[in-house]
């Protein structure tokens, strides 16, 4: 017994280490990474019909941004433990945060997602850099329009990249906050 109870801690460890996505290493020339960490908060989840996802969601909160000058648009997916998230070799320049959604687990990603969020908000991708959007606080309590902060924890967004970033040719790069602007309309 005395054994066990040394080797889960060192599981959970493992667990928490492996579930993190490896940061791929930035090509020549085009070295510019997007991060930062989202957290979904649901009440009143009964109103959709999910009472299940009362609750706060950091994994598998997806986003979406739309560079403002090609149009293209590039999505990515929340880790466990803590909603970290990022966008790698974006090209420098103007983007718009445009939408945030989540797919409750009895569902597939082809089906339409139980809680999504529309937005406008736009931001500046610096070349050659970190790029830290900060932590994306959305809350859902069944109301018309969910809230959506953003913005804020900086710190604690580039504490949890911090050790990823310290293997990789990333952690060379400068780190820059990125702040938003007016919604993009």
């Amino acid at each position: 017994m005395n054994t066990l109870r040394r080797l889960l801690p060192l599981v959970g460890i493992a667990a928490l280490v492996a579930g993190c996505a490896t940061l791929p290493p930035p090509p020549s020339g085009s070295e510019t990474l997007l991060v930062g960490r989202v957290a979904l908060t649901v009440t009143n989840g009964g109103s959709y019909g999910e009472p299940a996802v009362d609750g706060s969601h950091v994994a598998g909160v997806y986003l979406s941004v739309r560079n403002l000058t090609t149009g293209k648009t590039f999505h990515a997916e929340s880790q466990s433990p803590d909603g970290r998230f990022y966008f790698a070799n974006l090209a420098p320049g103007r983007y718009v945060l445009t939408k945030l959604f989540y797919y409750n687990s009895f569902y597939n990603q082809s089906a339409k997602p139980v809680f999504s969020a529309n937005l406008d908000y736009s931001f500046e991708v610096a070349a050659r850099s970190v790029n830290n959007l900060g932590e994306i606080d959305w809350r859902d309590s069944g109301a018309i329009s969910p809230e959506v902060h953003l913005g804020a924890g900086y710190a604690a967004v580039d504490n949890s990249f911090v050790q990823q970033l310290a293997t990789t040719q990333w952690s060379a790069l400068p780190r820059v906050n990125v702040t938003f602007g007016a919604q993009a309309k």
